[in-house]
């Protein structure tokens, strides 16, 4: 009988339990129990109605599901909440998207008490979000919450460009960065890598442009950038990934054609050698001055010294140049000119100032060469005329003097070999004095057959010793060497005294003469 009340008891509890019999919350059901005797079909068919009992359905605790951003862009944070009403001690369960996926604790998915915490935000954490609550005491669970949506929303698409690309060794690339809907990007970030594996922030917090110098084949690498705001979305996506290849220039070669050392006035030239390119023109550096073109009055492939000067000596380098990229070559190599100064040599003279008529001699010596082979020879700083050629040993000697010998002398050796000339002497100024005037008066003239005439030679300022005397033009040879005063008389003269005279002083002091007198012609009458 017990168990026939147990059974009906049980079968009465599972209907309400099961939900295919609904009892409202906190309603009362009354249940009577009667017993039954099996076998009896006397018996009585019901038994007296047990005193009734209250049974109390109540609700599940109310789990409500909050989130903070929604939605929410890729690598931002968002923080779901789930609160449950009344009591405590809960542990909260999460699911996403069905009842078999549960949101476990990982290094993006942090939860702590009620929160979920979902950090660095992608793309998978898109979906349905709900939550309960659990214990160990009754009532051992929360009703489930409502399901909350999470939409992750695209960051909006920055892209990068770059010009030039590739880009030569030297040339300046310039990276724009253009971040998509949004106009008030405030700053960009700029990313570098030598792979696509290994781009990194360079710190750079520029506006949308990057400009950057590519001195160096070491500058190529892999770009990208995004665009940063104050207001949610705080970035952009990151850009596309650009390479950067940085070219070499063309290079260039130069050389000299010129033995090295080269001497003082010596012909020098180099070639800069361009390679395929056709260069419009050159670019000339001395001196390692490679941002500063010293030398250009120099446009063309090569460069002519017509005589180098000590000056001269330096370091070289040209590079190509054209209007279309690359616009220059790279620097050539280095090419060094030494210049030695050329041997010198010594201008002397033996006797200066010098008198007319006197013999003068200038010697060209030279300090260490011994073998120069002949000598030039240049009067009036005529360097470049050699108006002495008739000249050609290391002596030049003017056996008699003029006034147009004066002036100024140089000279320099000359050889086969390098050096082909030493340098140009010391300059000689010979100033050529004129002779001290001698002037020849006779009395009486003209003259009868048998009369005294007498000649006087006076010869200026000098200490004349003797005197000579010339007739009928004879002027290198002293006809008359007998008479060595300054008169010449004639006692007695004849028609064979007829004639032209003149005369001359000597001294044995410099000058040794004076000039020739004037001429006096003696007209002898019968």
């Amino acid at each position: 009988m017990e168990h026939t009340w147990l059974c009906l008891l049980i079968w009465q509890t599972t209907l309400i339990t099961s939900g295919l019999f609904e009892v409202p919350p906190k309603a009362t059901l009354d249940v009577a129990l009667n017993p039954v005797h099996p076998g009896e079909t006397d018996a009585p068919t019901s038994s007296s109605i047990s005193e009734s009992v209250k049974l109390t359905v109540e609700a599940l605790p109310i789990a409500t599901l909050t989130v903070d951003l929604n939605p929410v862009y890729p690598g931002e944070t968002v923080t779901l909440t789930c609160s449950v009403e009344s009591d405590i001690n809960w542990i909260y369960k999460w699911n996403k998207d069905s009842n078999d996926t549960s949101v476990i604790q990982s290094n993006r998915h942090n939860i702590t008490g009620p929160t979920l915490t979902i950090s660095s935000v992608e793309e998978s954490d898109q979906g349905l979000y709900w939550c309960h609550g659990e214990r160990g005491d009754r009532p051992t669970s929360s009703s489930i919450s409502d399901p909350v949506r999470l939409t992750v929303k695209a960051l909006p698409t920055a892209t990068l460009t770059v010009n030039p690309n590739p880009v030569y060794a030297g040339e300046e690339v310039t990276l724009k960065c253009s971040a998509g809907s949004y106009s008030d990007w405030t700053e960009y970030e700029w990313y570098r890598g030598i792979n696509e594996d290994t781009v990194v922030n360079l710190d750079y917090r520029t506006g949308d442009t990057l400009t950057i110098s590519s001195d160096t084949v070491g500058n190529y690498g892999y770009y990208k950038c995004r665009g940063i705001r104050g207001s949610r979305p705080e970035y952009s996506s990151f850009s596309n990934i650009v390479r950067i290849n940085v070219n070499a220039l063309p290079t260039v070669t130069l050389k000299s054609l010129n033995p090295n050392p080269v001497f003082t006035r010596e012909k020098v030239t180099l070639t800069c050698s361009a390679g395929s390119v056709s260069w419009t023109e050159y670019v000339w550096y001395k001196d390692n001055t490679d941002n500063i073109n010293i030398l250009s009055q120099y446009k063309g492939p090569t460069l002519t010294i017509i005589s180098t000067s000590l000056s001269d000596k330096g370091s070289y380098r040209c590079r190509g140049k054209q209007y279309s990229r690359p616009k220059y070559s790279s620097l050539s190599n280095e090419v060094i000119i030494n210049v030695n100064a050329l041997p010198t040599v010594t201008l002397t003279v033996n006797a200066n100032p010098v008198y007319a008529g006197e013999k003068v001699t200038l010697t060209c010596s030279a300090e260490f060469y011994r073998d120069w082979i002949e000598y030039e020879w240049y009067k009036w700083n005529t360097y470049n005329i050699n108006i002495l050629s008739q000249y050609k040993g290391a002596t030049l000697t003017i056996i008699s003097t003029s006034l147009s010998d004066k002036g100024s002398y140089r000279c320099r050796g000359k050889q086969y070999l390098r050096p082909n000339y030493s340098s140009f002497s010391n300059e000689v100024t010979i100033t050529v004095n004129a002779l001290p005037t001698a002037t020849l008066t006779v009395n009486p003239n003209p003259v009868y057959a048998g009369e005294k005439v007498t000649l006087t030679c006076s010869a200026g300022s000098g200490s004349w010793t003797e005197y000579e005397w010339y007739k009928d033009n004879t002027d290198n040879r002293n006809i008359l060497s007998q008479y060595k005063g300054p008169t010449l008389t004639i006692s007695s003269t004849s028609v064979s005294d007829k004639g032209s005279y003149r005369c001359r002083g000597k001294q044995y002091l410099r000058p040794k003469y004076s000039s020739f007198s004037n001429e006096v012609t003696i007209n002898v009458n019968g």
